[in-house]
């Protein structure tokens, strides 16, 4: 019998670059690997509670990331990255294997 588990996954599109982070380890979903540390961003550090409303505006999240040296602010505050597209994904996975089954893009 397999036990099932779920896992994090967040997608940030920047202008240079496309950054995949899980929860922990890494995850292969939808042929991309989410790891849960990237060499110049490091890991995250906190998300908060995304905030749904109604009308024209866009559901809002803030999240912190810990990067790994002093010389990665300079790159994460480049222009474009504030902005950039994000996807954030619950998905199940068989925790025997590590094999996501679905996810959830909210």
């Amino acid at each position: 019998m397999s036990s099932v588990a779920l896992t994090g996954l967040v997608k940030i599109e920047l202008p240079g670059r496309t950054l995949r982070f899980c929860d922990g380890g890494f995850f292969v979903y939808q042929g991309e690997t989410y790891r849960s540390r990237d060499e110049v961003f490091g890991t995250i550090g906190s998300l908060q509670t995304m905030a749904e409303s109604v009308g024209d505006i866009v559901p809002a999240v803030v999240m912190t990331l810990l990067p790994p040296s002093v010389t990665a602010p300079a790159a994460i505050s480049q222009p474009g990255n504030q902005t950039a597209p994000a996807q954030f994904i619950i998905a199940e996975y068989d925790a025997d294997t590590g094999l996501i089954s679905t996810g959830d893009v909210e």
